[in-house]
C-alpha cells in the first residue's frame, strides 16, 4: 500500500475467536474502498484462536500481547502503530453496517472542527427476546445520551488521532469495564474537544441474552468502578461508590429508558416489564453494589470526595 489509509479501525480483543469473524466479514464488504482503510487487532492475550483467525484474513495487522493488559492499554497499542489521521474504535463482536467507513468520513470532512465521534449502536435482540436481552438493550449501550454527557462508547467510537494522543489516550490503569470511554471522554471534554453522535454511523452489537449474562456485566462493572475511582484523571459526582448512591437499586432501564424498545417497535406487555424490573434489580443494581463493595474491599480504596462534575 504506497498511501497511508484514510481510517484506522482499532480493536482491542480477548479469547473473541467466535465472534471476530462477523467483524472481518463486515469490514472486508464496506462500501469503501479497501486501501481507505487498515484494521489493527490488538491480542490481549487470549488462550484461544482469536489472533489466528484474523491472521488467516491475510490483511490485517496483529499484535500480540504477551499476556492481558486490558482493552485500555491494548487500544493505546493499536492507535501506536496506526497510520491514518481517524481512529475508529469498535469491539470483536460488533457488526459495522456497510457504509460505517464511508458515513464516518464523510462526518469528518464535513467538519474540521470536529474531533470526536459517537456513532449509533444497535443491541440486536434474540427471537423471541429474553427478558434479559430486553433489559440489555434498554439500559446500555445508549449512544446518542452518552455522546450528550461529553463522551462515546467504545464500541464506535472515532476520533482524530492527533486530539486522542494530546488527550493521552485510554487510561492504562484503568482494568477492563472501568468505564475507561467516559473517563477518556471527560479528560477530552475538559480540553473543549468538539464531539458529534452520528446515527448514520452505525454497528450492530449483541444483546447480552441470559441472567447470568447479565449478572456478570452489572458485576464487573461494579467490580472495575473501584479502580476507576482510584485512577480517574478526571474527578466529580461520576465517581461516587454504588453503594452510597440514593438511586443504586432504581431499575432505570426498566422503567425510565423504555421508549428505546418502543421507537424499535417492541412493547413489552405488564408482565414482562415486572419480570424486567425483578431482573434488572438484580442482575444490574444489586450487582453494582455487590461488585463496587468487593472492589473497594480487595483494593483499599478510599471514598471518592464529592466533587463537581466534570466539565463538558
Amino acid at each position: 500500500m504506497s498511501e497511508d489509509p484514510r481510517v484506522s479501525v482499532v480493536v482491542a480483543a480477548r479469547n473473541a475467536d467466535r465472534d471476530i469473524g462477523r467483524l472481518l466479514d463486515a469490514l472486508e464488504s464496506q462500501s469503501a474502498a479497501r486501501e481507505d482503510f487498515e484494521l489493527i487487532v490488538v491480542d490481549d492475550g487470549s488462550t484461544d484462536r482469536t489472533a489466528a483467525v484474523v491472521e488467516e484474513r491475510g490483511w490485517p495487522t496483529v499484535i500480540r500481547a504477551d499476556r492481558p493488559v486490558g482493552a485500555p492499554a491494548a487500544r493505546n497499542l493499536a492507535v501506536e502503530r496506526a497510520r491514518a489521521e481517524l481512529i475508529a474504535v469498535t469491539d470483536a463482536d460488533c457488526v459495522p453496517d456497510r457504509d460505517w467507513i464511508a458515513a464516518g468520513v464523510r462526518r469528518f470532512a464535513a467538519d474540521a472542527s470536529l474531533e470526536r465521534l459517537g456513532g449509533a449502536i444497535e443491541v440486536t435482540l434474540p427471537e423471541p427476546p429474553t427478558i434479559a436481552a430486553l433489559v440489555d438493550a434498554a439500559r446500555f449501550l445508549d449512544q446518542e445520551r452518552m455522546v450528550a454527557m461529553g463522551f462515546a462508547i467504545s464500541a464506535n467510537f472515532w476520533v482524530r488521532r492527533g486530539a486522542f494522543l494530546a488527550a493521552g489516550g485510554f487510561n492504562p490503569e484503568l482494568r477492563p469495564n472501568a468505564q475507561e470511554d467516559a473517563e477518556l471522554g471527560r479528560v477530552m471534554s475538559a480540553r473543549n474537544s468538539p464531539i458529534a453522535y452520528a446515527p448514520d454511523v452505525r454497528v450492530a452489537h449483541p444483546a447480552r441474552a441470559t441472567v447470568r449474562a447479565l449478572a456478570q456485566k452489572g458485576y464487573r462493572l461494579g467490580r472495575a468502578h473501584a479502580t476507576l475511582r482510584r485512577h480517574a484523571r478526571v474527578g466529580g459526582v461520576w465517581l461516587r461508590p454504588y453503594f452510597l448512591r440514593r438511586k443504586a437499586f432504581v431499575p432505570i432501564g426498566s422503567w425510565r429508558r423504555i421508549g428505546r424498545l418502543h421507537a424499535r417497535g417492541i412493547h413489552p406487555t405488564r408482565w414482562q416489564r415486572a419480570r424486567m424490573v425483578a431482573v434488572e434489580t438484580a442482575c444490574i443494581s444489586c450487582a453494582h453494589v455487590i461488585g463496587d463493595l468487593v472492589g473497594t474491599a480487595r483494593m483499599g480504596v478510599p471514598q471518592a470526595p464529592r466533587g463537581r462534575p466534570a466539565k463538558r
